[in-house]
């Protein structure tokens, strides 16, 4: 009787797994638990949820359980040590479109993005700024900043960009708050 009974479980019970085996349904998309959408502009941000470019976003973080110094916090250039070699390693990865460690390195895309595109992606009154009145203060503005230490890049952007547009494009893109930076890393 006892032997019956453990029987008949176990096979109520294989039955039950091999019916969630093939029946149950997984998901990760996160969008599932939001209202539908009501208006266009929750419908991008859906859109965004659900194939955006955080979609295929990786954070990883390098924390120390060991190597605490005298004063009870991590050696944080061995922790940005190890944070360069984890990107030096990643570095010859073909999957990985980019991998950013808090260096300030040229961007080179983002920079040709914004020159091209400056005057549609500008912050700023195109009408005053592209003005006769708007032209003259900024063609006087670049007279001084040729005769000052900037970096040549900006004075590279003068013939092409006398209003500096670009620069406010690339301005508008910093954020307000950047993680904290420590020996060249986040």
């Amino acid at each position: 009787m006892r032997l019956a009974r453990l029987t008949l479980w176990l096979a109520t019970l294989a039955m039950a797994a091999a019916w969630l085996v093939f029946n149950l349904q997984a998901a990760t998309d996160l969008t599932a638990f939001l209202p539908d959408h009501a208006d266009q502009q929750d419908a991008v941000l859906l859109d965004e949820l659900r194939d955006g470019a955080t979609t295929r976003l990786i954070l990883i973080a390098i924390q120390a359980d060991t190597g605490v110094n005298d004063t009870g916090l991590a050696d944080t250039s061995a922790l940005a040590a190890a944070s360069k070699q984890l990107v030096a390693s990643l570095a010859d990865e073909t999957s990985l479109r980019r991998i950013s460690n808090g260096q300030r390195d040229d961007d080179s895309p983002l920079l040709d993005l914004a020159q091209s595109q400056r005057y549609l992606l500008s912050p700023n009154d195109l009408q005053q700024s592209l003005s006769a009145a708007g032209l003259q203060v900024a063609l006087q503005a670049r007279l001084r900043d040729l005769s000052s230490a900037l970096e040549m890049a900006v004075k590279d952007l003068l013939a092409a960009d006398p209003t500096h547009e670009t620069l406010a494009v690339l301005a508008s893109w910093q954020p307000a708050n950047e993680p904290l930076r420590k020996h060249g890393v986040w």
